[in-house]
């Protein structure tokens, strides 16, 4: 019972609802049926209580725009409370009180207990804040609000909710003003981006995601950019029928400039946001950034860089396009590298009492046998006070 209790309790207030609604309607039915046997006609009207309210919760607090994930978070709930209704039905209509309450309470707590083992082994999603009633800039606050109070990782990653609230709730609310889908879009990717975690996703209309970040990928100049082992920015992809190459732009031509600013300090601010590659580490956002830079600018941009005699020049370059899919071809070649191997676990020394040990892919299991075997002996609550 302490796990069970435990596993409803990191559930969201709306599943704690339901947990606590549900059973005490029907203990509440059950209990009443023997004061209300003068009055059955009415007591069978108020075993339809639950469903109503069930049904008003559907219209109210349904997911908007997520059938799927309305129906494996609340149909369990439905069904008990059509159980309920029904075991009023079937007493108006002169059936055993006590064969039905059996029936109904024995399938209420069965279609419970699987409710709740699906949503952890099944669906991994105890704990849902539900925004999709709101409009653009009240969702977003309140997806912001719900990082800060539940993200695990905010105090060991330093995050700061106050500057993010700073930066992205102003872009949101001119996005909103605007009926700017994609500029809304883009805002809840940068709030991602501010995590550095994978697990951390944007989900919903893929084609608008990738319309949305396609057009923030900027304008296509005839060229990439990549950072070389040795910290140099060179040029790549470089399309020979483009202006840059006229102007002596090749693969491999270091670039020093970026509109006049010096190509590490712009490259520095830049924001690696994609919808389909991501970016967990300094190390690999450092390495993609110029990638990312290339395509930032207005109609024109200036380049910097050092010509074949190894002089420093600077070009002025039109826009030829769209930079999306120069950046994903670039992106696609940068992560079909396999640099890793074939071998999964390996270890060595870096120095004598320096060791290293990688593991390149890991999995856990989904099978909801398996988690809810582990559950029910304890486990989950081992790890969590490892934890």
């Amino acid at each position: 019972m302490k796990i069970l209790y435990g596993l409803i309790y990191l559930m969201d207030p709306v599943m704690h609802f339901w947990y606590i609604f549900l059973p005490c309607c029907l203990i509440a039915a059950v209990v009443s049926h023997h004061f209300m046997k003068k009055h059955e006609k009415l007591w069978s009207l108020l075993c339809g209580v639950p469903m109503l309210v069930y049904a008003i919760f559907l219209i109210r607090g349904h997911y908007s725009g997520d059938i799927g994930r309305t129906v494996y978070r609340y149909a369990a709930f439905g069904i008990v409370a059509l159980l309920i209704m029904l075991l009023g039905l079937a007493v108006y209509m002169k059936r055993s009180f006590k064969a039905y309450t059996v029936m109904t309470s024995l399938f209420s707590v069965v279609i419970l207990l699987l409710n709740i083992v699906s949503i952890w082994a099944i669906y991994l999603e105890p704990n849902v804040t539900d925004c999709s009633h709101l409009g653009w800039t009240e969702s977003f606050e309140g997806a912001v609000d719900a990082l800060e109070k539940y993200y695990v990782l905010n105090d060991w990653k330093e995050i700061d909710h106050e500057k993010i609230r700073e930066e992205l709730i102003p872009k949101v609310r001119e996005a909103e003003k605007n009926n700017d889908e994609d500029a809304y879009i883009y805002a809840l990717y940068e709030l991602k981006y501010e995590f550095a975690d994978g697990h951390v996703a944007v989900r919903g209309d893929i084609p608008a995601r990738q319309r949305a970040l396609a057009k923030y990928a900027g304008n296509d100049y005839g060229f990439s950019m990549f950072r070389t082992k040795d910290g140099e920015i060179i040029a790549i992809l470089v399309d020979e029928n483009s202006d840059c190459y006229a102007q002596g732009i090749r693969n491999g031509t270091v670039i020093t400039g970026w509109n006049g600013v010096p190509i590490e300090e712009a490259a520095a601010e830049v924001k690696c946001i994609d919808w389909q590659y991501e970016f967990q580490t300094i190390e690999n956002i450092r390495i993609a950034q110029p990638i990312f830079l290339a395509g930032l600018g207005g109609d024109k941009v200036s380049v910097t860089y050092i010509d074949a005699s190894g002089k420093e020049k600077t070009a002025e370059l039109s826009s030829e396009g769209d930079y999306i899919h120069r950046r994903t071809k670039a992106l696609s070649i940068l992560f079909a590298t396999d640099v890793t191997g074939t071998q999964n676990y390996s270890t060595s020394m870096l120095t004598d009492n320096v060791g290293y040990l990688r593991i390149t892919e890991e999995e856990y299991s989904r099978d909801p046998f398996f988690i809810t075997k582990c559950t029910l002996s304890g486990y989950s609550e081992e790890i969590y006070n490892d934890l």
